[in-house]
């Protein structure tokens, strides 16, 4: 419920401009079983439906384990057939390399500060990851 809510908080502007050209490419990092994902694509439906536009999406999902590989397309195939998706196994630490030059309108990471490894604790006490696995939810724009 977390994850739709923080769709809900994408501008209007930003909605408009994905239902204008009728397409919006999402990437989500740590992917895992897709919450983060089926959050915003259920905001996404609604909203398509709200405006009787239909909406092309394109998600990559970005993972480290193949663990949810099963349970995530299950979900995408049961709930979200209308949406092309592709998960792209790699460790973020060791950088993009495997989505470098494609382009996001969206990107979604949750848990993802939480499970990075090798905090040293001066960077741990400025940052403040979320150790024990409560979230919070942030919505940013690159216009």
């Amino acid at each position: 419920m977390e994850n739709y809510h923080g769709a809900t908080n994408i501008s209007c502007d930003v909605l408009d401009s994905w239902f204008e050209v009728e397409h919006v490419d999402i990437l989500s990092v740590g992917g895992g079983p897709g919450s983060d994902v089926c959050g915003v694509l259920e905001y996404l439906e609604k909203q398509a439906k709200r405006r009787n536009i239909e909406l092309s999406v394109d998600v990559i999902r970005l993972d480290i384990e193949d663990q949810w590989d099963e349970v995530f397309n299950d979900i995408m195939e049961r709930f979200f057939p209308w949406v092309n998706y592709r998960t792209v196994h790699m460790d973020v630490n060791d950088g993009f390399g495997l989505i470098s030059g494609e382009k996001f309108n969206l990107v979604t990471a949750s848990y993802l500060t939480s499970e990075l490894s090798s905090y040293p604790n001066e960077i741990a006490t400025v940052v403040g990851p979320k150790f024990s696995m409560n979230s919070g939810m942030f919505v940013g724009v690159k216009r």
